[in-house]
């Protein structure tokens, strides 16, 4: 314990040598300091120190850890995210344990030798240990005063490579994430979007009449029918068909459906966190797949012409 105390006079040579760079930082010329003004100027220092860190671990002694650990993982409704997220936490936990200390006391040094010490795990299963453990971080920073999120910033995660060659969710992975969106009416847009191929912010404007429906995306009107699947699911949830999502922000949209998916892709159940413009890709992909008429796929995706449409199917890694 007295290592933690103010009072303690140890010095640490990493004390010293922090001490030394910050003296250098402020231009101070060291060579004509007195070794008397160098010890008292260090002593001051050191003291400082020692009472910083005193008082940071009475500020996380008040921290009812494992009380604030379980409400963050009631967060989340899937039980498959709860476990992958706290697999996670435990990793750091346990790593912690090793130096002796909780998790709340990591250091960003720290955190970068963590994540270091995960070098045997998938580059894709570290940087999902990362974004939990990180996220855990920010929901206790928004908390309690004087905790901070050591894994922002930091340049140990491994690099992302790519996590498939196609730019967009595959068939299977598509279905699952429908039928797994516990909201329905966010259900819904997201199989519109694969269906159709339709844009975030083409949904505000939709009117739906019969199995036509029209919208204006990116300032173009829109034509096209849906299928007898998606015209009968607007009717179940009671939307109104002149305008069943004149409620939604588009904004709001993409970050529910970006949210919703990355807890999928954290508890391991599809490959990728994709986003909610990734499944017009897969609209583009599947679309041309079938027939390979470009023309075609160009008037579905409402491009303004098939130079935009090509570019638009090379930058997902379509083959034309």
């Amino acid at each position: 314990m007295a290592e933690n105390t103010p009072g303690n006079s140890r010095i640490s040579p990493k004390a010293l040598q922090d001490f030394i760079q910050r003296q250098s930082d402020k231009a101070s010329d060291l060579s004509n300091m007195s070794a008397q003004e160098f010890i008292a100027r260090f002593q001051k220092y050191a003291e400082q120190e020692r009472q910083e860190a005193f008082n940071k671990k009475i500020r996380l002694s008040k921290v009812e850890y494992d009380g604030e650990k379980d409400l963050f993982l009631d967060t989340f409704t899937s039980e498959d995210t709860r476990d992958a997220y706290c697999r996670s936490i435990n990793f750091a936990e346990e790593y912690a344990a090793t130096l002796d200390k909780s998790i709340l006391e990591f250091t960003p040094a720290e955190a970068d030798d963590f994540i270091y010490s995960l070098k045997e795990r998938s580059p894709a299963s570290i940087r999902r240990d990362i974004a939990a453990v990180s996220s855990f971080f920010t929901f206790l920073e928004r908390r309690h005063k004087g905790i901070s999120n050591p894994f922002r910033g930091t340049r140990a995660r491994p690099k992302k490579k790519g996590v498939r060659a196609e730019a967009f969710p595959a068939t299977e992975e598509v279905d699952y994430i429908v039928s797994n969106l516990e909201d329905e009416k966010l259900s819904l847009i997201v199989s519109i979007m694969a269906q159709r191929g339709l844009r975030v912010g083409a949904f505000k404007s939709l009117s739906v009449r019969g199995e036509n429906f029209k919208t204006v995306s990116k300032g173009k009107e829109y034509k096209g029918t849906f299928s007898k699947e998606i015209i009968t699911r607007i009717t179940e949830l009671k939307l109104p068909l002149p305008s069943p999502f004149s409620d939604i922000d588009t904004v709001s949209l993409k970050s529910k459906i970006k949210y919703e998916v990355e807890k999928m892709y954290m508890a391991g159940k599809i490959k990728a966190p994709y986003s909610a413009h990734d499944f017009r890709h897969y609209f583009a992909a599947t679309e041309y797949q079938k027939d390979h008429d470009i023309y075609r796929v160009s008037k579905l995706l409402n491009h303004a012409s098939i130079s935009v449409t090509e570019t638009y199917l090379k930058s997902i890694n379509v083959i034309l």
